[in-house]
């Protein structure tokens, strides 16, 4: 299987489940899907150029969500841009959450390596000791 098809089957699948959460008594045959999934991925592709032009008309290497509201308006598609924004918006505070929380988990673990160890083998110790005395 090429990475072309399992792209596609990734797709597919992802078309499958969000029908099926929208839709879930509609039972929809698999070459349907296969369809849907043609449609989008090329109205996918023909958003992002339109957003790479965008781009280069700013002199920007970087896409951002901006140019792919800009591209969709331009494309005729601007009665999308709110619900775009609004899960543009729900991703970014999302990945912005994520981002805090993989920070604290850094900043957490301050002891050395050895400092570590001595705090396990004491907590190793403590609970040792705890269960001879449940047990006595």
């Amino acid at each position: 299987m090429q990475n072309t098809e399992i792209d596609s089957n990734l797709f597919v699948s992802s078309i499958k489940n969000t029908l099926k959460a929208k839709y879930p008594n509609t039972r929809i045959k698999q070459p349907v899907l296969e369809v849907l999934s043609e449609c989008s991925l090329k109205f996918a592709q023909l958003i992002t150029s339109a957003s790479a032009k965008v781009c280069d008309e700013n002199n920007t290497h970087l896409m951002t969500c901006t140019h792919v509201n800009k591209a969709i308006k331009e494309m005729g598609y601007g009665h999308m841009v709110p619900k775009l924004t609004e899960v543009a918006s729900k991703l970014e505070s999302d990945q912005k959450a994520a981002s805090q929380e993989k920070n604290l988990k850094k900043k957490k673990c301050t002891l050395s390596q050895e400092e570590q160890i001595a705090l396990f083998n004491k907590l190793r110790r403590e609970a040792i000791d705890e269960n001879r005395k449940q047990q006595e």
